[in-house]
């Protein structure tokens, strides 16, 4: 078998050796590329990568930073935030509405994008065009101002709603103040309205109508305006009363004048007159103590009490609450009283009609006047109060020895009253016919024994 031999020319060789030299120079040039490119983006933020929007790439991170600030941050703290609020003009200042902010952070992020990738995929990513890579900037809001400036703002605007009021000259004139809407900064609304104008930082030159909601009053003019006739009255002497008497009785008329009960409303003595002390004006003066008469501040004020109570009677209404005197009282008939006691006992009464009812009470030539004030609807109706006495109760004295009383006298201690059972009844009358009858009470004023001191002491006669 022959053997063919090869032989390299020359030029083959030479020609081999510049496809090496082209070889080793391509790839020493490949890889000089890739070494550059790094190189060059190697402190710098990557093409397409953007904070806020803003694209920083090809940017050092100090440029980034500069960049942020003259565009963004700087212009941001500048601005003012207007809050409008009930015909008020409020202003919260950027630079203290935020206290802080990630541009250094976000910063970092962003170049630090691409910079762990292999050499190579550094250049791909370099030199084709990546997909674009947004970062956010963040500003921290200091709560404590926005809640202070909330704060502000509802005192400055705030207003409670004030009710319709109603006033009865003594000659039965009617004056009437009309209500008045409350306003109420609706805080939680505001704070949440706000913060979600704050949360994008490209919002500029907020303006927020503060939401504010309108508080109507509990009482109108409309609702007072049925109060238009006096639909009872009730009077009462106290012309021979001791100074400190009168003076009470006065002092407690003056304390329930005026006095609006609502429908469905409740009236107590006790709290509309309050506590009875020397302090707020009230006097010693005689008062009935279980049987006996003594002497307490406040004496007298169950005169108005009593008197209030028979208005009351004569408007239809019901008391919820009301307890007679142990003795029987001179200025109105028997089981026509209500005595009162400060925390103790009350009288009392709940307002039925779907009206207002107004209470006036004055005084005038040492007479005590109270007039109920209401709708003239209810002037439909009339009613009359009827005492009747059904049994008398006596007792006999009670007489005890006392040894330093002589023999043979006798002395009265303790003045006795006689005991009534007593039943009131209440009429109503509709055109002078009367259509009900009703039992308002039955009451009992126990009888009270004369106590008589007789004399045992011996005496020496000659």
């Amino acid at each position: 078998m022959q053997t063919i031999s090869y032989r390299i020319t020359f030029t083959t060789k030479v020609i081999i050796f510049e496809l090496l030299i082209s070889m080793v120079g391509l790839c020493t040039g490949f890889t000089w590329n890739i070494y550059s490119v790094n190189k060059k983006w190697s402190n710098l933020i990557y093409p397409n990568v953007k904070v806020a929007g803003i694209n920083l790439g090809g940017k050092t991170m100090e440029q980034g930073i500069n960049q942020l600030e003259e565009q963004i941050i700087a212009p941001k703290l500048n601005e003012k935030i207007t809050i409008s609020a009930a015909d008020k003009v409020f202003v919260l200042e950027n630079s203290k509405v935020f206290t802080e902010n990630n541009a250094n952070a976000v910063i970092n992020q962003a170049y630090k994008f691409g910079k762990n990738l292999a050499p190579l995929e550094k250049v791909k990513t370099l030199k084709t065009k990546p997909t674009e890579e947004n970062y956010n900037l963040n500003f921290k809001i200091n709560d404590n101002y926005i809640n202070d400036t909330i704060k502000l703002i509802s005192s400055n605007i705030n207003k409670n709603p004030v009710n319709a009021s109603i006033y009865f000259n003594d000659d039965g004139t009617r004056i009437i103040s009309s209500d008045f809407k409350g306003i109420r900064l609706d805080e939680a609304k505001l704070e949440e309205e706000l913060k979600n104008e704050l949360s994008d930082i490209h919002n500029s030159g907020i303006n927020i109508e503060a939401p504010v909601e309108e508080i109507k009053a509990g009482i109108s003019d409309d609702v007072l305006s049925k109060v238009n006739t006096k639909i009872a009255s009730f009077s009462t002497a106290y012309i021979n009363s001791a100074s400190g008497r009168a003076s009470n009785i006065e002092l407690a008329a003056k304390l329930i004048n005026g006095k609006l009960i609502m429908p469905g409303e409740g009236f107590s003595f006790n709290e509309t007159v309050g506590e009875r002390t020397r302090e707020r004006g009230f006097k010693e003066a005689p008062v009935i103590v279980g049987f006996e008469i003594d002497s307490g501040l406040g004496g007298g004020i169950c005169q108005v009490s009593s008197t209030l109570y028979n208005a009351i009677l004569r408007t239809g209404l019901s008391s919820s609450e009301r307890v007679h005197h142990s003795l029987p009282s001179d200025y109105v008939p028997l089981g026509q009283d209500a005595t009162v006691d400060w925390n103790n006992i009350d009288y009392k009464f709940i307002n039925t009609f779907e009206y207002p009812i107004y209470i006036q009470a004055y005084t005038e030539n040492r007479h005590l006047i109270i007039n109920i004030f209401s709708d003239n609807s209810l002037t439909n109706k009339q009613y009359t109060i009827d005492s009747k006495v059904y049994e008398t109760i006596d007792t006999a004295p009670r007489v005890i020895d006392n040894p330093n009383i002589d023999e043979g006298e006798t002395v009265v201690t303790q003045r006795g009253n006689i005991g009534y059972r007593v039943r009131v009844v209440r009429n109503t009358l509709e055109k002078d016919t009367i259509t009900n009858t009703e039992i308002i009470s039955d009451d009992l004023y126990s009888p009270v024994p004369s106590v008589v001191s007789r004399g045992v002491k011996s005496v020496n006669r000659q």
